[in-house]
């Protein structure tokens, strides 16, 4: 997957199996996985399915009730057809995320999906994160022996 990060003339490559798209319109433009439907986060339906279309095509609108810490349901739009989500919007908060255009079965060349110029080197937030624990512990291991030792020197009757 090439992501173009930080508005970067060059895409950074990231594999596909280790990559989270991340941004608003995922839910959309990826399938979720069938955990997704685990647990009660926007997982019960409101009420019955209802027939709608959208973009042309026939699709069905269902209501999710959201969980007890969210105020508010989602309501998503299913192609008939496909399966795939053409449309998840949230009325209370007023978004919508919605395809604006949609083809399926277009005849597309293998060319279209590869990337055969430059990329940037995926950046290495893990060893970011393991500096930023390192330093972490170090003030932690400081700051809990000064706070013992002065609690030593109020208690130490000697």
């Amino acid at each position: 997957m090439w992501i173009w990060l930080d508005e970067a003339e060059l895409p950074t490559a990231f594999p596909k199996a280790s990559t989270a798209w991340g941004w608003s319109d995922q839910q959309i433009v990826e399938r979720p996985p069938l955990s997704r439907w685990d647990g009660n986060d926007f997982t019960r339906p409101t009420g019955p399915v209802e027939p709608t279309s959208l973009l042309g095509r026939r699709a069905w609108a269902v209501g999710l009730a959201p969980p007890s810490h969210k105020p508010f349901p989602i309501t998503i739009v299913v192609d008939a057809e496909t399966g795939v989500v053409l449309q998840e919007r949230n009325d209370g908060f007023g978004s919508v995320v919605e395809w604006t255009e949609i083809t399926f079965d277009a005849d597309l060349p293998d060319e279209l999906f590869m990337w055969t110029g430059e990329v940037l080197e995926r950046p290495d937030h893990g060893a970011e994160h393991e500096r930023e624990m390192a330093k972490r512990r170090q003030w932690l291991e400081t700051a809990s022996w000064s706070a013992f030792d002065a609690r030593k020197a109020r208690t130490d009757p000697s």
